[in-house]
């Protein structure tokens, strides 16, 4: 299992190893791709790719995440797909900001990331503190990135694909933030 140092508060506690591992069962009632956000997207007819979930530290259960598309192969470039996570640990906000910087530069230079300017900004502003139970969407398809917190009704579009692809590549891309959990998302077997 590939181990990166990343610093992420889970309240008072500061674990420095990232691990994880995707599981095989899915739970389609609980999952289901809806397209109740990004209207303009084309997600119709999409079904699950595979399922997984983060885990910090060998031990702290972070989200749920599964990946929908209608393509049979997957990667952070391939259009339509939506990412659902479902927090089952409450994560502050600046945290996630912190691990979206560290995590992005995986597969992303820093110049990239300079260049992606007010939409890279508009990215990380749009982060909330998550509480157990939230989720968070992303669809990423012919019109860029789209996200939203549907508990909290808050949505953000960016377009600029470039972004939206390195923004994925984060759980899909050649070098992910966990290869295990890669290989779950896009239902690989063991």
């Amino acid at each position: 299992m590939r181990k990166i140092p990343l610093l992420l508060s889970l309240g008072f506690i500061t674990v420095g190893i990232l691990s994880c591992y995707g599981y095989g069962r899915v739970d389609n009632n609980k999952y289901e791709a809806t397209n109740n956000i990004g209207k303009e997207s084309k997600t119709d007819a999409l079904k699950i790719i595979g399922a997984g979930t983060f885990v910090y530290g060998g031990f702290f259960k972070v989200y749920d995440v599964v990946l929908y598309s209608n393509k049979s192969t997957v990667d952070h470039t391939t259009r339509p797909k939506i990412i659902k996570f479902h927090y089952l640990r409450s994560i502050p906000k600046n945290a996630s900001i912190k691990a979206t910087e560290q995590a992005i530069l995986l597969n992303a230079t820093k110049e990239e990331v300079e260049n992606f300017g007010d939409d890279w900004q508009l990215l990380l502003s749009f982060y909330e503190d998550t509480q157990v139970g939230d989720m968070l969407t992303v669809i990423h398809d012919e019109n860029g990135l789209q996200l939203s917190y549907p508990k909290l009704d808050k949505f953000i579009k960016i377009n600029n694909q470039l972004l939206a692809e390195k923004f994925c590549s984060i759980w899909l891309g050649p070098q992910p933030l966990n290869k295990n959990l890669r290989a779950a998302l896009l239902g690989v077997p063991k």
